[in-house]
């Protein structure tokens, strides 16, 4: 070799292709993106443009039609059952849409990062009987954001600015090798 070391990139996209599962329509094209880790990027284009798409592509909700997509090394489109539930573990996304429950606390709302490591009993005795260990996980989270005084609030008494905040720090406890932030 050169003497460089080469490492795997983190996330590599390459002449990916989307299409809607309706109609077949191509709605995402040729998009190609190769990421190191602790990279930050901004993806800037006109609403429409697919940018939505592609990180939905990336966290594997939407199935992918053409071209590659590798994550940490993992072909994406190959994940299923386990291993796709472990991808999404390791990527945190910040939607458009808060997607929190609004009748649970704040601490609940960011714990929800957690699921992904829990098993469905350790959730619902978090939603019952929360541990000091699990409050303080989340409230380290919350003041990264700076919403740590708002631990114990009800979810649907934030701004949308707080509860957007509240998203970010999900994504934070979740500790995730890639953030996507869709419109942060």
């Amino acid at each position: 070799m050169d003497g460089v070391e080469r490492l795997t990139p983190l996330l590599e996209v390459g002449g990916l292709e989307v299409r809607a599962a309706e109609n077949g329509q191509v709605i995402l094209r040729d998009a190609n993106l190769t990421l190191a880790a602790g990279e930050r990027v901004a993806m800037v284009g006109p609403s429409g443009a697919g940018k939505t798409t592609l990180f939905r592509a990336i966290n594997g909700t939407v199935p992918i039609s053409g071209g590659s997509l590798r994550f940490a090394g993992e072909d994406v489109a190959r994940c299923t059952g386990r291993a796709l539930r472990r991808l999404r573990c390791r990527i945190a996304v910040v939607a458009q849409k808060h997607d929190q429950v609004e009748a649970l606390r704040v601490h609940q709302n960011v714990t929800a990062g957690a699921l992904g490591r829990w098993s469905a009993a350790h959730a619902i005795r978090y939603l019952l009987w929360p541990s000091p260990a699990e409050l303080a996980e989340a409230e380290a989270a919350l003041a990264a954001v700076g919403l740590a005084h708002k631990l114990h609030a009800r979810t649907r008494t934030l701004s949308g600015g707080e509860q957007q905040r509240v998203a970010i720090a999900r994504a934070l406890l979740q500790a995730p090798s890639l953030i996507i932030a869709d419109e942060p």
